[in-house]
């Protein structure tokens, strides 16, 4: 594989250290699947908290423990630290597992008993059900692997030198991982939704269907056009404190627009899925890899693109199957949009708070700049300005009855006592 595929031998510890990771992401899936499809959402929010807390830690221990015998070596312990945090988490859904058996086995006992089926027809209808979403599940790292294959032998024909192309293409990875962290909430949202989705069809509820989708598609957009927008705006100053690299706040603008779309994918993937549709997801995913392969071949062998080539034909494969997946979900379920509510005001209100965030990190930064130097004085602007702008962005959606009264109140433990308080200080309409 690193011979042949990858053409660096640089990365074959790396490789061997992820091999483990394997056995536990398929306990891991097992065990949250079983949790979700009984809408159990705690064991698998839990899990990953401290899958992702203990990969941090994890991640910088091994770095530091193994840089002095060189960079392949730091980069095998960086990946081994995934195999450590999966591994945690899969101690802990065991843990909720044997925990709380007797009273889970209570609840299915009681559900209402299909006729049963011999174990042929069930096998056949369980793959019938699974092979595409694992084929989905393939698709997207095959979509990022795209640019491994592809990338550095067009830059090469291109005229970039070797380092160039080396430096770049972590650049694009690097911008590749920052645009797809906002979609944090869409994910969960998205594997919420399957079985919820999935109960109110086999209820034969087509209202609580759209309903149901209306909002979910409701929420990505919320959450993921303050990101575009915040990405965007301060792709660089991000870049340079995150990363000390303001190089990749240029792949980062251009991958943005994947905090909208993918939000959007996930969201649609999730009700689709719950349907019971779950080949159409694959239909969507499949021709939007032939947009981003063809856009590659294309755009990185121009050296005015080089890396922002692949860059463009990942936002434009995203777009694509985001909007194919809207036009399947619409044509199935038949939600109404409200444009003022969906569209006019979150794109209002991110717009103004672009406009905030941008012109706080640029008063900021110039007063700071002389003081403490660029590396500080970047990370505080950066941080004050989205420090600011989120809240600002929420309060704007509440004022402007995007985000109601109603809204706040589904926020677990804390959503009365703030949704009486913003109501009583005027920020929500009822």
């Amino acid at each position: 594989f690193t011979d042949y595929i990858v053409k660096d031998s640089g990365v074959y510890w790396a490789i061997i250290a992820l091999a483990p990771s394997v056995l536990f992401y398929a306990l891991g899936g097992a065990l949250r699947g079983y949790f979700q499809g009984l809408q159990h959402m705690t064991p698998t929010a839990v899990s990953q908290v401290a899958d992702q807390l203990i990969r941090v830690g994890a991640t910088i221990g091994f770095a530091l423990w193994l840089m002095p015998r060189g960079i392949e070596y730091a980069v095998a312990g960086v990946a081994f630290s995934f195999v450590v945090g999966e591994m945690v988490s899969v101690l802990i859904l065991l843990g909720f597992y044997f925990r709380q058996k007797k009273s889970l086995l209570n609840k299915i006992a009681s559900c209402r008993r299909p006729q049963r089926e011999s174990w042929r027809p069930l096998i056949r209808r369980l793959a019938r059900l699974a092979l595409p979403i694992v084929l989905t599940t393939i698709i997207w790292p095959i979509m990022q692997m795209l640019d491994t294959l592809f990338v550095p032998s067009r830059m090469q024909a291109a005229g970039f030198s070797g380092e160039e192309i080396r430096e770049w293409m972590g650049y694009l990875g690097m911008a590749l991982t920052l645009c797809q962290f906002p979609n944090i909430i869409t994910v969960a949202l998205s594997t919420s939704l399957i079985p919820a989705i999935s109960e109110a069809a086999t209820l034969g509820s087509g209202r609580l269907v759209a309903r149901r989708t209306e909002e979910a598609l409701r929420i990505a957009l919320l959450f993921g056009l303050p990101s575009f927008v915040g990405l965007f705006v301060l792709a660089s100053p991000i870049a340079e404190m995150l990363f000390s690299y303001a190089q990749v706040g240029l792949p980062l603008r251009v991958l943005a627009i994947g905090t909208v779309t993918l939000g959007t994918i996930q969201a649609t993937t999730g009700v689709l899925e719950g349907l019971g549709r779950v080949t159409i997801p694959v239909k969507n995913l499949l021709v939007g890899v032939v947009v981003k392969l063809i856009l590659n071949l294309i755009l990185t062998g121009l050296p005015n693109f080089g890396a922002l080539g692949a860059a463009w034909g990942s936002s434009a494969g995203w777009l694509v199957v985001a909007v194919l997946n809207t036009y399947s979900v619409f044509t199935r379920v038949g939600f109404s949009i409200k444009l003022g509510d969906f569209l006019i005001k979150p794109i209002s209100s991110a717009m103004f708070m672009g406009w905030l965030i941008y012109y706080s990190y640029d008063t900021l930064y110039s007063i700071l700049f002389s003081v403490l130097g660029n590396g500080v004085a970047n990370t505080i602007a950066t941080l004050s300005s989205i420090g600011l702008g989120i809240p600002c962005y929420f309060l704007m959606l509440m004022m402007v009855g995007s985000i109601t009264e109603k809204d706040i109140r589904l926020i677990p433990k804390l959503g009365g006592q703030l949704g009486n308080t913003l109501y009583y200080w005027g920020f929500l309409r009822k």
